[in-house]
């Protein structure tokens, strides 16, 4: 598939082979020169209309631990918390206690990945605007004109779902599938990552070590609101954030002038500079040869 700078990523399995092979050959045409008229815009959906690769639920709650007598009940469950209906907690029959807690997290990664307005969107602690302008740029004569970033972002969300395109990562894991990477796919993860920071980069910043070894939130709030709201664009530009995507070890660099401030974000930015783990979800794109996931949209993930 071609990426918005250009370049060519990697295949995806299964049913998308013959999407991606056409965008193959679409993509040597145009560097080979060969005219290619701009493809009309495709129709508007609506919600309801919109197409997501959703995985095979029944596998996915056979992984959970979901007995076989169950699967029908839960999928449908599933199905409607994907939809944004019905009850929260998941029927009795379908889950016993000890597994009703990961059923939840699983129903809250789909809704997250096939419907981020309601979702996702709303609860961000980062976003990357130049990320999200970039690559709509490429796609602007197929979407139209759009100038707000988080309405670009649901343009390509849905776009790239019609064009299978779009990859839930917590399912496919489940599945003991590889996870698809290249900047042509956007890839929805979950995961726990380690703030990366040396000790002498908070020296000009007061009391900063005295801070955190007192450990108490209200200190750590205070210092996380010196470092991450610091007025000089100089002062730790980068975050780097050290985790795994499955089986692969990968870093997350962030730009602090795209962190959403909040109270979520506050408090998780705490944990983080005093040395603990981290939980963010979000959609990006991976790179493992270069042992890299990159972020453009993340929220804080605060399960039990």
């Amino acid at each position: 598939m071609q990426d918005h700078t250009g370049g060519v990523d990697n295949t995806m399995s299964g049913g998308a082979a013959g999407a991606v092979f056409q965008a193959h050959t679409l993509n040597v045409n145009l560097h080979l020169g060969a005219p290619q008229p701009a493809p009309p815009a495709p129709p508007r959906q609506a919600e309801d209309e919109a197409e997501f690769p959703l995985p095979d639920l029944k596998r996915c709650l056979a992984k959970l631990g979901i007995p076989a007598d169950a699967l029908g009940i839960a999928t449908e469950w599933l199905t409607e918390q994907t939809l944004g209906t019905g009850r929260w907690e998941p029927p009795p029959q379908a889950a016993r206690p000890a597994r009703s807690g990961a059923l939840r997290a699983f129903a809250s990664d789909l809704r997250s990945f096939t419907r981020p307005d309601e979702w996702f969107l709303g609860s961000l602690s980062y976003f990357s605007v130049s990320k999200i302008a970039a690559i709509y740029a490429a796609h602007r004569h197929r979407l139209g004109d759009e100038e707000a970033a988080v309405d670009q972002f649901r343009r390509l969300h849905r776009y790239l779902a019609t064009q299978h395109r779009l990859a839930c990562g917590p399912a496919l894991l489940l599945l003991g599938e590889e996870l698809p990477y290249g900047d042509g796919v956007w890839l929805y993860f979950t995961g726990t990552f380690r703030l990366r920071l040396e000790p002498a980069a908070l020296q000009d910043i007061p009391r900063a070590q005295e801070m955190i070894k007192a450990g108490g939130m209200s200190d750590s709030l205070r210092l996380a609101n010196l470092v991450f709201k610091q007025p000089d664009p100089f002062f730790l530009p980068l975050l780097e954030f050290e985790g795994s995507a499955g089986p692969h070890e990968v870093t997350m660099v962030l730009s602090r002038q795209h962190l959403v401030w909040g109270s979520a974000t506050g408090r998780v930015l705490a944990k983080a500079l005093s040395g603990h783990p981290v939980r963010f979800s979000g959609f990006g794109t991976l790179h493992p040869d270069q042992g890299e996931l990159r972020p453009f949209a993340l929220r804080t993930v605060n399960r039990r």
